[in-house]
Formats: C-alpha cells, structure tokens, sequence
C-alpha cells in the first residue's frame, strides 16, 4: 500500500485503482469521447450505482462538441442537472 493507505504502491490505471477502497460522494461518472457508456459500465462495474456522462473534454478546437450528455430536463440549472443524473421527478439522462 502506498504512504496514504488508499492507494497501491503501483503505479496506478485509472478510477477503479485509486479509489477502489473509498466510498465516493459523486453524482456521476465523467468519461471520455474515447469510451463508450458501455464499455464503461464493464470497466467500472463497482461503481454501477453512479450514472455516467460522456463530454468532448475539448482540447483543441476540432474536439469540442465531439461528445454529449443529454439531459431531459424541465430547464437549464443544476438543481435540475442533479434531478436528471439521479433519474428523479421525470427527469433522467437520454442515451
């Protein structure tokens, strides 16, 4: 184990090492343009209970509007936002 006890001493591969042993207070899971929610959901199965959204992540400007979340909404803030990423009160994200 590393110094902190939450990580491995090894270099680590991404979400599913570093915080395998935390209890995450997140509303969702940000991917990448590069994954699909599906292969997603199989790389990250021990967090099935978090939805996940997909943004372009833009670095330059041929990259933004690449990828999108779309959210039913009743309008645009984040109290709504948080409704949708819960899947509460009709609101819920569209894949």
């Amino acid at each position: 184990q590393a110094e902190d006890g939450i990580r491995d001493a090894q270099e680590s591969r991404g979400l599913g090492d570093v915080y395998k042993r935390q209890d995450i207070a997140a509303d969702g899971i940000e991917i990448s343009r590069h994954m699909s929610i599906s292969d997603a959901h199989a790389a990250y199965r021990d967090y099935h209970r978090f939805p996940i959204i997909s943004s372009s992540d833009a670095h330059e400007i041929d990259d933004i509007g690449k990828a999108a979340t779309t959210f039913l909404m009743h309008e645009v803030t984040f109290r709504e936002m948080l409704l949708a990423l819960a899947g509460s009160e009709g609101r819920r994200i569209v894949y």
